[in-house]
């Protein structure tokens, strides 16, 4: 593989998941304003983008820094990666599905 489509593929990656960081810290500068519903879709929408540009790869990695950003930043217990309510784990794994079906 040529060094110069190597670093493109690489690239990739690195925008999927600056791109979730991106999201994530433009959110939370928000504070408590805003919910976890309107921070998945932002997210959800982050990965479709990703997905739809470069395929499953760069949008799985999107979709995993999404869940831990989600997790961590906004929903409760904030500050842990733990899930208090088993009902997010559904919205968390609508970003790994959506990731690899648009990809």
């Amino acid at each position: 593989m040529p060094t110069k489509a190597l670093k493109t593929r690489q690239a990739r990656y690195l925008i999927a998941a600056v791109g979730i960081a991106a999201v994530t810290a433009a959110l939370r500068l928000l504070g408590g304003s805003i919910n976890p519903t309107t921070v998945a879709l932002a997210m959800l929408l982050v990965i479709l983008f990703v997905a739809a540009s470069w395929g499953s790869g760069p949008a799985v990695v999107a979709s995993v820094f999404g869940v831990l950003g989600l997790n961590f930043f906004f929903l409760p217990p904030v500050g842990t990666l733990t899930i208090a309510d088993p009902d997010n784990w559904v919205a968390l794994s609508v970003f790994l599905i959506t990731a690899i079906t648009a990809g």
